[in-house]
């Protein structure tokens, strides 16, 4: 269960408390509208999702040299890799935050061996913005890289198991 991820696993995963939050609130918010949905329906099923974190590298100082605009550039293109990643894998974008991005792999719906899928998304991730043109940022190279972090666990879900 997310639940069961103790403090040296989210700082490890970079997650903030306040991202803890507010992924534990989507999760509660999605199980409680299909238990009430479904109280006649299937009984609740234990499944494994996984989860995958990422988070941009020396965004700090990358903020120094920059402006918003290039900023909120360099944002949407890792968000919509991100983006792109999670749909070719089956991940539900459970978080665009700042520079952090988290991703769930089975949930809302099973498909497969999550921990497998969430693999695939953070190296298609991770090539993606390898292979993108390096962005100048006056004289000097910005280029943007992510440091992609992955926790598996089982949870209890009300939610019928999908495709």
């Amino acid at each position: 269960m997310l639940e069961a991820l103790n403090d040296s696993d989210l700082r490890e995963l970079g997650v903030t408390l306040g991202q803890l939050r507010k992924l534990l609130d989507r999760i509660g918010a999605r199980g409680r509208v299909a238990a009430e949905s479904a109280s006649s329906g299937p009984e609740p099923e234990l499944r494994r999702i996984s989860v995958l974190f990422s988070d941009l590298v020396g965004l700090t100082e990358l903020l120094a040299r920059i402006d918003r605009e290039e900023m909120r550039g360099i944002l949407q293109t890792y968000y919509d890799a991100a983006q792109g990643a999670a749909r070719n894998y089956g991940g539900y974008v459970a978080a665009l935050q700042g520079d952090g991005v988290i991703i769930l792999f089975g949930f809302p719906v099973t498909r497969g061996v999550s921990a497998d899928r969430a693999i695939s998304a953070a190296l298609e991730l991770r090539s993606t913005l390898e292979n993108m043109p390096r962005r100048m940022i006056g004289a000097v190279a910005a280029d943007i890289t992510a440091r992609i972090g992955i926790a598996t666990a089982r949870q209890l879900s009300a939610i019928p198991t999908g495709i």
